[in-house]
């Protein structure tokens, strides 16, 4: 069978999207072939300066669904350009990589396709699946939607239509039967990360470049901790992670087949298992120090220049002044760490794991280790009141000296469907309405007072001549430049 892989705008435009190339890789072994359509990357290309600012931070919540609905009614020519296309390649099974920002254009992308050719076979995956599965059904749209991790449900699949079988026995999908929405049965999690082929980018980095090409890779799946805030638990449940030896592998192979120098830990903590970083950091050393052998003059190891990575990590104790140096040496150049806030008892109320004395000691040693330091804040978080508000800029301003850059873009705290917020509202005294201007029952915090906060911050991140990690600042028209002047 043939397969095109198609993801949609906005998401991400530094590095090609991880779960195709995974995916590529998994059907190719099975004995399917592939296409891949970067809609993502090529649309934004070629679409002029302003709406390209439609792309910006994924998870910036300014960026909502009116704004993409219009962006599909201005930019119809181009979406119908490329669905034209994807028609011309013959290809009868499309698959399309659903998130929460890429599903309108790829709903958009599938209706025109189904409109053209009927008999065009849509299958739907990815986070938002796991969320939305009968609503992405009933559009009418998708003849199958997968749910979960696709590795095992996706191959099965493409084997089923090959030979016109019954669906039903494939795990974790929905279709229609007798014009009914079915679903086929859970399907359960993959438990050893080590046995998925290296993600297959082939062909899909012409539109990024070959001189810097940043590799997204993912050592683990999931999360050790369960913040009320986040829903990654219902399509990663638990928490896995690969051996040392797979990784440095994926990263030797990738260096080699794709000369790629610089890779992107494309997960939620690339430390969830410290001590298998450790040992991965030992396999990077020692390959920068065969690679290149030994100084003539005074014996000492010479190291490889070249390959760097990068990715977000959370705050523990295992984390010292050595293990960070360890990582630096193998080539660890930029930490992520979601503090949250700077109030000891709001994150205690929204199950954040998280000690802010050891977090202030974890940071100031990344600095000290020569790993740039970026720390990402939520504001306006379910009972959060102007003291834990105040107590968060007070430790800014602590911690400031020892970070590089931070993120205030998706300060707005959301409430992502699945998650706790989400669930059991009546837990945090909060009022639902959509997942952005949601209310707390007592009319203390609001979108206007998560605004002022915000505002706030940003204007305390200026004054402290801190960076920000993108220029979605200036999106809303009251928070104007405040960091981006």
């Amino acid at each position: 069978m043939k397969i095109a892989f198609v993801f949609a705008p906005f998401w991400y435009t530094e590095y090609p999207p991880l779960s195709i190339a995974l995916l590529a890789a998994i059907v190719k072994k099975n004995g399917h072939q592939c296409r891949f359509f970067d809609l993502n990357k090529m649309i934004y290309d070629e679409v002029d300066a302003e709406s390209r600012k439609m792309w910006g931070d994924p998870g910036n919540p300014l960026h909502n669904d009116p704004n993409f609905e219009s962006f599909v009614r201005q930019k119809e020519g181009v979406i119908a350009k490329h669905a034209d296309a994807i028609i011309r390649s013959g290809i009868k099974i499309i698959a399309f990589s659903l998130y929460c920002h890429t599903r309108i254009v790829s709903t958009e992308i599938a209706r025109r396709i189904k409109m053209r050719d009927p008999s065009r076979i849509i299958i739907f995956g990815g986070p938002e699946c796991s969320f939305k599965a009968e609503s992405i059904m009933q559009e009418g749209n998708a003849d199958f939607v997968v749910v979960g991790e696709g590795d095992d449900s996706l191959p099965e699949l493409l084997g089923i239509l090959g030979r016109k079988g019954d669906p039903a026995g494939c795990r974790g999908i929905y279709y229609k039967k007798a014009g009914r929405i079915t679903f086929s049965g859970s399907r359960t999690k993959l438990p050893d990360l080590d046995k998925l082929p290296f993600p297959d980018f082939s062909g899909m980095l012409k539109h990024y470049g070959r001189e810097k090409v940043v590799l997204p890779i993912h050592t683990s799946r999931g999360c050790l901790n369960r913040c009320a805030f986040c829903n990654e638990y219902r399509f990663f449940p638990g928490y896995r992670h690969m051996g040392a030896p797979r990784v440095f592998n994926e990263i030797m192979n990738a260096r080699r087949k794709y000369n790629a120098k610089q890779f992107m830990m494309h997960e939620s903590m690339m430390n969830g298992d410290v001590k298998m970083l450790e040992e991965f950091c030992d396999l990077m050393i020692a390959e920068k120090i065969r690679a290149i052998g030994r100084s003539r003059k005074s014996g000492a190891p010479l190291q490889r220049p070249g390959v760097t990575w990068h990715g977000q990590a959370v705050i523990r104790p295992e984390m010292t002044p050595a293990m960070l140096r360890k990582m630096k040496a193998a080539g660890c150049e930029f930490l992520i760490y979601g503090i949250e806030s700077g109030s000891q008892a709001l994150l205690g109320r929204i199950s954040k794991n998280c000690d802010l004395k050891t977090a202030k000691k974890v940071i100031a040693d990344t600095h000290e280790a020569g790993i740039k330091c970026q720390i990402n804040f939520m504001f306006g978080l379910p009972t959060e009141t102007e003291r834990d508000f105040n107590d968060t800029l007070r430790y800014f301003r602590e911690v400031r000296p020892y970070v590089d850059f931070v993120l205030a873009s998706s300060s707005f705290c959301l409430i992502s469907e699945g998650s706790s917020l989400d669930c059991c509202p009546e837990r945090y005294g909060i009022e639902k309405t959509d997942p952005l201007h949601w209310r707390s029952l007592d009319g203390k915090n609001t979108y206007e007072t998560r605004l002022r906060k915000y505002e706030t911050f940003c204007a305390l991140a200026k004054k402290l001549g801190i960076k920000s990690v993108n220029a979605t600042y200036k999106e809303n028209a009251r928070v104007g430049t405040l960091l981006n002047a």
